[in-house]
């Protein structure tokens, strides 16, 4: 599933009759978004309290991802390397629609 998603976001191989076609949505800034929800709430173990929000001005795009404290570290990982993954990955997805984001925060809600 993320494999698909991924190569919708960035491009890939043509597929074969044996692939199967997900239905993903068009692109824009709720891809970019769309992905890093995916992303936290597959790492979160409390997935209803995850949220994001994106907020949008002249300078480019910020996104805040709401979690529970406990699912905090999971999300940031050790010395912050699966955000980090997480907002270069979305920060290439976005730059191929010609989005730039400028902050990818996790907030405590």
């Amino acid at each position: 599933m993320v494999l698909k998603l991924l190569k919708n976001l960035f491009g890939g191989p043509e597929e074969t009759a044996a692939t199967q076609t997900v239905q993903l949505p068009e692109p824009g800034i709720a891809n970019a978004a769309g992905l890093i929800e995916y992303l936290v709430k597959s790492l979160a173990a409390t997935i209803n309290d995850v949220r994001v929000e994106t907020v949008e001005d002249d300078k480019g795009m910020v996104i805040r991802v709401h979690c529970h404290k406990d699912d905090m570290g999971r999300i940031i990982g050790k010395n912050g390397k699966t955000i980090g993954a997480i907002r270069h990955l979305a920060t290439d997805a976005a730059a191929r629609q010609k989005i730039r984001i400028r902050k990818i925060e996790v907030v405590e809600p």
